[in-house]
């Protein structure tokens, strides 16, 4: 199911309140956003802050400057949100999600969900940093993944220049 939540040149907490007991993670696309690691502790400034590169332990590693990041964020407020908002959230350089577990979880199964077998054993890595093809591969199969790590995720769409709540389908 997709709904409107706002114009893209706000965020999209003005429109919804933040979720109270789920954890909210900015996925940040690497390969839109050059030196993204650079850019998020520039955000940040001195503020404590929770973010993972997610080629980081994996056999991508040596990729990671086109990593997509994970960062999980401590409010509407949270500086790396307040930055990717003002660098401008129509460029489609990243997109939020709402975990249905820990974060801890959560992020392993976003590592889980880096790549694809498109033959047998030939991998490809999915660009999940973007928002596009966040909403179609995580979105369009939220009720369809064995765990639910993932409750909804709140993309921009250039096109329409709104957010899109994406959740599973009512039951």
């Amino acid at each position: 199911m997709k709904q409107d939540y706002g114009p893209v040149s706000e965020s999209p907490f003005a429109h919804v309140h933040w979720p109270d007991h789920r954890p909210v993670g900015l996925v940040l696309d690497g390969v839109a956003i050059p030196g993204l690691g650079e850019q998020i502790y520039q955000w940040v400034g001195d503020q404590p802050f929770n973010a993972e590169c997610m080629y980081v332990a994996t056999r991508w590693e040596a990729v990671s400057d086109l990593s997509p990041w994970l960062v999980w964020l401590s409010g509407p407020e949270d500086p790396v949100l307040e930055g990717f908002l003002a660098q401008g959230a129509e460029h489609e350089q990243g997109y939020l999600l709402i975990s249905a577990t820990d974060r801890a979880t959560c992020a392993r199964w976003m590592r889980s969900h880096l790549q694809v077998e498109m033959a047998p054993d030939c991998e490809e890595l999915v660009r999940i940093g973007h928002p596009a093809l966040a909403r179609t591969v995580i979105g369009g199969n939220l009720s369809g993944f064995p765990t639910r790590a993932v409750d909804r995720l709140i993309v921009p769409d250039r096109i329409s220049k709104q957010w899109h709540l994406v959740e599973p389908p009512a039951v």
